[in-house]
């Protein structure tokens, strides 16, 4: 089968080519080189799959951010409860867990921890009233 026989054998197929696709089935060497030509449905398809594929990467980004922020909050919270904790630790300490109260009436009074017993009560050498607690 010569060359003009081959070029012949795609115009019997019913498929017309310009010039310069002629001349590139005949310097191929192949009879007819099929056209690449997706169909419009394909070419949108893969358009949207990849635009759900960016959408889909660019929400998880975001979601990815704004969850590792949140961490990130949560720790800097939690350290500063820890520290909370151990100044308000330091501070029952220091004044033995008493707490000084108003009432609605306008006066003020101590209040003792439980399990702290009022052992008596006196003055001291500069004339203020004291009182002795136990445990």
């Amino acid at each position: 089968m010569g060359l003009a026989d081959q070029s012949g054998d795609c115009r019997a197929r019913g498929q017309r080519r310009g010039a310069s696709a002629g001349h590139a089935s005949l310097r191929s060497g192949l009879p007819c080189a099929p056209r690449a030509n997706p169909s419009p449905g394909l070419t949108v398809g893969f358009f949207l799959l990849a635009a759900g594929v960016v959408l889909i990467g660019a929400l998880y980004f975001v979601a990815k951010m704004l969850f590792d922020s949140r961490v990130t909050e949560l720790a800097e919270l939690k350290a500063a409860i820890r520290a909370k904790e151990a100044t308000l630790a330091e501070l029952r300490s220091k004044t033995w867990g008493l707490e000084l109260v108003n009432y609605g009436d306008g006066t003020r009074g101590i209040l003792l921890p439980r399990g702290v017993k009022l052992d008596r009560t006196g003055s001291v050498k500069d004339g203020r009233e004291a009182i002795v607690i136990k445990h």
